[in-house]
């Protein structure tokens, strides 16, 4: 299967919407119990299952990360757009969560899908009020 079908196919059976947009994230990988130095990234869209990011590593799938969401401060964004926000913006919204599966876009540069597993009760708010004012509300697993 080509990788263009396969990312297609992916996309295809979510069980939850995503909107497309580009907030900051920072991201730091668990193995064996050891957390790695903080990545940075953008999102490419958004649900209330989890997020797709371009990543410059393969990185596998099931792999625990600890993922820094930043959420416009104001709620606000511009639907099917990739609009770039100012870092002052943000409110941070902290996510335990796993890759779900990993791409290659091009040369050294990756796709990440990423599930949302936890969010603790104040970041759960956050993104719930984000969530459900952009009309993307389901159930988000809680720690």
């Amino acid at each position: 299967m080509s990788p263009d079908l396969k990312k297609k196919s992916l996309f295809e059976n979510r069980r939850y919407p995503r909107i497309p947009l580009a907030f900051p994230v920072h991201y730091k990988f668990l193995e064996q119990g050891d957390a790695f130095r903080a990545l940075e990234s953008t999102t490419e869209n958004l649900g209330a299952q989890g997020i797709a990011i371009r990543c410059d590593r393969k990185l596998r799938t099931k792999l625990h990360i600890v993922l820094t969401l930043f959420l416009p401060r104001n709620g606000k964004y511009k639907n099917k757009t990739k609009q770039v926000y100012a870092e002052e913006e943000f409110l941070p919204v902290i996510i335990f969560s796993q890759v779900a599966w990993c791409s290659v876009k091009e040369y050294k540069q990756y796709y990440l899908g990423i599930e949302f597993i936890e969010v603790a009760l104040e970041h759960k708010k956050r993104l719930e009020t984000f969530l459900i004012k952009h009309k993307i509300d389901s159930p988000i697993k809680q720690a």
